[in-house]
């Protein structure tokens, strides 16, 4: 097929692959607006550790303090992909998603909720459930240090598309695969004649 066949051949298919167009943006616009519809935000989780009441001759080395923060990091983990946990954490009117580790002592979790006050009081309670947890894990273990978590105050999540950027996005899909499918039935319709 050369280039003049194709192109005449769309020409041939414009209803179809206009019709292909529009239905993708469409599609795309709708999706990003539901986006933006249901704001999601993050929020950052560190691990903070501080002395504990140890006698002045107690010396700690640094593979001891290495460790023990390195164990409580994975403790703290383990809080923050406890469902249960994330549960009984959220606020009224939201929810705790997907939680990923930026490194041993940080994390970052999605709060789902459509107002940021109800961010701010989930983000608050998560802080509080956590610090007691690891204090809990600190008093159990006799540590020398006294670990906890600080979470930052939500920040909004930007979505993926603008509906603007959606529109292209999906008209360009729309028309690629028009044009694919137009291409593909010649091919067949060919090859049975």
């Amino acid at each position: 097929m050369e280039l003049r066949d194709f192109i005449s051949l769309l020409k041939k298919n414009v209803i179809w692959i206009v019709t292909c167009a529009l239905i993708g943006a469409f599609t795309g616009v709708a999706v990003a607006s539901l986006a933006l519809l249901h704001p999601g935000w993050k929020a950052e989780v560190r691990l903070t550790r501080e002395l504990a009441d140890v006698p002045p001759a107690f010396v700690l080395d640094g593979y001891y303090t290495i460790e023990t923060t390195r164990a409580f990091g994975v403790r703290l983990g383990r809080l923050l992909l406890d469902e249960s946990f994330r549960v009984k954490a959220a606020s009224q009117g939201a929810t705790f998603g997907r939680a990923e580790r930026f490194n041993e002592r940080e994390w970052t979790i999605r709060i789902n909720a459509k107002e940021y006050i109800v961010a701010v009081q989930s983000a608050r309670q998560l802080e509080a459930l956590l610090n007691a947890k690891l204090f809990d894990f600190s008093q159990e273990s006799h540590e020398a240090f006294l670990f906890g978590a600080a979470v930052s105050e939500p920040q909004r999540t930007s979505s993926l598309f603008s509906p603007g950027v959606a529109l292209l996005v999906g008209g360009a899909l729309g028309v690629i695969a028009a044009a694919l499918g137009v291409i593909t039935i010649r091919y067949f319709r060919q090859q049975s004649s």
